[in-house]
């Protein structure tokens, strides 16, 4: 069996300084609440929560003048007034990408712009942006794009662990369409996000099977799975190693590991270790490599 892994896995740097901050912070207060998962990785929320994490449904949830966490994809300006109320003290571990996504689309609108988003208006990300502005419309298909009311100036964004491919269709689709005097384009989403999506998407052939890695509800994770679906090539989406999954590896003789932004270095490694076991445990080879 030939393993390859995307050599560019583990904690993305914005996830890496989130979760270390809260380490740092719960080492020294014992304890602290965050509204809704820090990141979007079932194994390091639990790791956490060890560490005296504890997670909230609503800022209203947390005890007046109580350590509180911003989480790495945002927090809307309504929540963060509730916790002001509430004499709650700040960390914000918010990713500064995702502060600057939401700083220009601001300035953009004080020129006079709407603001056209590509995201799920149920990410947290989202909602913490459209907090911040009052003309924005969020799109996920060419279909919502048709429904777009004729608007004079247009900034189109993207939520930061969106699929770059997609991004630059429902630019074109938004181009072709003449409603609008100016139609201004900036490519948001991570670079570490597309990245990954880019060498995915040139090596898809080279793979018998792939395994994808991260938080089952993790946005850019997803995203890497979703690819390896539309080139209808084999694989599954994990957020562990388990022996449950041996049986449909064993079949193959090519395998490519790539995981999400948010997904623990050491969750990949264990992985790597437990197949290579099980190749070795029944008398063959295996190479493994990093590209």
């Amino acid at each position: 069996m030939k393993l390859t892994i995307y050599k560019e896995y583990g904690f993305c740097w914005g996830v890496k300084r989130a979760v270390e901050k809260a380490e740092g912070v719960l080492k020294d207060k014992k304890s602290g609440y965050i509204l809704g998962e820090i990141i979007h990785n079932p194994l390091t929320n639990k790791r956490l929560s060890k560490k005296g994490l504890k997670i909230v449904n609503s800022v209203e949830e947390v005890p007046p003048g109580s350590d509180f966490f911003y989480p790495s994809h945002g927090i809307s300006k309504g929540n963060e007034k509730i916790a002001k109320d509430r004499k709650l003290k700040k960390h914000s571990l918010v990713c500064p990408f995702v502060i600057n996504i939401e700083k220009l689309a601001r300035e953009y609108e004080k020129k006079g712009y709407d603001i056209v988003v590509y995201g799920d208006k149920d990410h947290t990300e989202i909602k913490s942006l459209i907090s911040r502005v009052k003309n924005y419309h969020i799109v996920m298909t060419k279909s919502d794009i048709g429904k777009l009311p004729k608007l004079k100036k247009i900034l189109f964004i993207s939520q930061s662990t969106q699929n770059k491919e997609k991004y630059y269709e429902l630019f074109t689709e938004l181009s072709k369409k003449a409603n609008w005097e100016e139609l201004v384009g900036k490519f948001t989403i991570c670079n570490i996000t597309f990245e990954r999506q880019d060498w995915l998407m040139e090596h898809i052939e080279k793979f018998d099977y792939f395994i994808v890695m991260g938080g089952l509800n993790s946005s850019n994770t997803r995203k890497l799975y979703e690819i390896i679906e539309n080139f209808k090539k084999d694989g599954i989406f994990i957020e562990e190693y388990s022996d449950k999954i041996w049986d449909k590896l064993k079949k193959y003789e090519n395998i490519a590991i790539i995981s999400g932004t948010s997904t623990p270095k050491d969750v990949v490694d264990d992985c790597v270790e437990k197949i290579k076991g099980r190749v070795e445990k029944n008398g063959n080879k295996i190479n493994i490599n990093y590209a």
